[in-house]
């Protein structure tokens, strides 16, 4: 008799895969615009925990120990579950999301150089909002994008959506977090303490990794790690346009997080 093929769910290499992911679903999701601090929160979690705290857009983390966060930038809900399925597992869901805010005028400075520096493009500061959001990600993260929000989702209808959905996101299955960049930056130790006590670590804060300002624009000379440094006289001469478009279009947003 010919032998009988070995059912998928048994074969060697599937449970290898099984395994390899279940090693890698992340405990937590960070949610943050673009911008926002989400570098500096998962490099002071990583220091602290000792896990890894990556981007989902990054490809998979080492395999022998569960991440204790990924990062995304999912404007929505529904953008969030579309990468769940399509960069971690079909059907994951997290239990806990930290929602991370930025003064919206400070996300915009910094995007907007993090954006010519990823696609080689220097839009009118006027005309910066109405780019294409995803035209700066990596093509790990606009692979797993609907073709329709990646050819026309726009930055500014991205951070409405941003806020709005995640500013007072609740799901009874959830536990969630809201943070602000300001207070990490003024309030380190009582801010990182709150998220390592909330992602169930013990550990301390790791206090030399609170001076590592993680920026993937670090060769810029604008001042970085400045709570609303959108007022200073330097910002406001080299992106006074820019800052004004923003206060117009995203007022309602700037309000809405209390700035």
């Amino acid at each position: 008799m010919p032998a009988q093929s070995q059912p998928a769910a048994r074969r060697p290499e599937t449970q290898f895969r099984l395994a390899y992911m279940a090693c890698w679903l992340p405990d937590s999701i960070l949610i943050g615009f673009p911008r926002s601090g989400t570098n500096f929160l998962q490099s002071v979690v990583q220091a602290s925990t000792n896990r890894s705290a990556k981007s989902i857009y990054g490809g998979r983390p080492e395999r022998t120990r569960t991440a204790i966060s990924l990062k995304s930038h999912a404007p929505s809900p529904d953008i969030l579950n579309r990468e769940l399925t399509k960069l971690i597992k079909p059907g994951f869901k997290t239990q806990k999301i930290i929602r991370l805010f930025r003064d919206p005028r400070d996300v915009m400075i910094s995007y907007f150089e993090m954006f010519g520096k990823h696609t080689g493009e220097r839009p009118a500061q006027t005309e910066f909002l109405d780019q294409l959001f995803f035209a700066a990600f990596n093509e790990g993260a606009r692979k797993a994008q609907s073709p329709r929000n990646l050819e026309t989702l726009k930055i500014v209808s991205a951070h409405r959506l941003s806020v709005r959905n995640w500013i007072d996101f609740q799901d009874p299955e959830v536990r969630t977090l809201r943070l602000h960049y300001e207070d990490m930056v003024q309030n380190p130790l009582e801010t990182f303490s709150q998220v390592l006590d909330f992602l169930g670590s013990n550990d301390p804060v790791a206090q030399d990794s609170l001076k590592t300002l993680v920026s993937q624009v670090s060769q810029s000379d604008r001042p970085r790690a400045v709570v609303q440094g959108w007022k200073s006289d330097t910002a406001q001469s080299r992106y006074g346009s820019l800052i004004s478009e923003v206060e117009r279009r995203l007022g309602n947003e700037i309000a809405m997080l209390g700035y």
